[in-house]
């Protein structure tokens, strides 16, 4: 009679970091048998959340490093604050909701699923991370001062507003570069210049 070397999985306590990581992706089912059977809820729960942090950090950093490093580092801070407070806005409600339903979890299985899924959402923000950086690098305000150099070929009058007085300097100083304005003006004077220019002469 042969018998096979039977598998026995590392309980959740011992497995490291990248070990979650890859049963979050790749085995949910085994994640869910393992939270209904109350194993690990606990470092669970704290690497769900670590991982719901750091990347929900790293996609707003790269998201708002448009705007310059403090919009991105505003945005590295609001983004896991804002899945963290919708979480804890919504969570007494959807918890009761499936207790109606017929559920047998207990709260902090809930909260262990809810967090799993919030960090598997989190996980795919931080995949496209390097699409966003790529366009961040090569195509940043491109667009647009492709489009005033187009105004300014085909005759007509270049308006840009003052690096200086923009919230965003980056936009106007790439249409600056790429091809001189006929006019540069502070933001509020852009609007009393474009007055001028309709009124009947």
């Amino acid at each position: 009679m042969s018998s096979r070397p039977m598998s026995i999985a590392a309980p959740t306590s011992s497995r490291g970091y990248g070990s979650f990581l890859m049963l979050l992706l790749s085995d949910r089912d085994a994640f869910y048998a393992e939270v209904a059977e109350s194993d690990g809820l606990g470092p669970k729960l704290r690497l769900s959340s670590l991982t719901l942090l750091l990347l929900c950090a790293m996609y707003g950093a790269a998201a708002g490093a448009y705007a310059g490093p403090v919009q991105a580092l505003s945005a590295a801070i609001k983004l896991p604050l804002l899945f963290f407070g919708t979480l804890a806005i919504c969570f007494p409600a959807f918890f009761v909701i499936q207790v109606f339903v017929g559920s047998q979890l207990k709260l902090a299985q809930v909260l262990t699923l809810v967090l799993g899924a919030l960090a598997l959402t989190a996980m795919l923000l931080v995949a496209v991370v390097p699409v966003t950086v790529f366009f961040l690098l090569t195509g940043a305000n491109y667009d647009g001062a492709e489009g005033l150099a187009g105004i300014r070929i085909a005759g007509g009058l270049a308006v840009v507003q003052d690096p200086a007085t923009a919230e965003v300097a980056t936009m106007p100083a790439a249409a600056i570069r790429r091809m001189p304005p006929d006019v540069i003006l502070p933001l509020a004077d852009i609007g009393a210049l474009l007055l001028a220019l309709g009124r009947p002469s």
